[in-house]
């Protein structure tokens, strides 16, 4: 990424690099995750800005931006916060009680 990197997009890089991503990786999740538009906002965006002027859509993309980053760090955070789910190897009560009245 060329441009000057937002304080929030830095911290999300660094998220993902601990989930094990390198430094490219992250900033593509990043790109793709935050900065890509679909074609429906697209439209929406274009729409608002033949209304309301250019200057209202620079703010439309910002506000944007900025929820996308928020809510991905938060994810991030989140699953970072959360203990690991693994897979146990001890057999249920259930299953062994079944096992046993056979």
């Amino acid at each position: 990424m060329t441009k000057q990197l937002h304080n929030l997009d830095q911290a999300i890089i660094k998220l993902l690099q601990q989930q094990g991503l390198i430094k490219k990786e992250a900033e593509a999740r990043l790109k793709q995750e935050v900065y890509k538009l679909d074609a429906s906002e697209v439209a929406k965006i274009k729409n608002y800005t033949t209304h309301f002027g250019l200057r209202s859509q620079d703010v439309m993309i910002n506000e944007i931006l900025e929820l996308r980053r928020e809510a991905m760090y938060n994810r991030l955070i989140r699953e970072a916060e959360a203990p690991r789910m693994l897979p146990s190897s001890r057999v249920s009560p259930r299953y062994f009680e079944a096992s046993m009245a056979h």
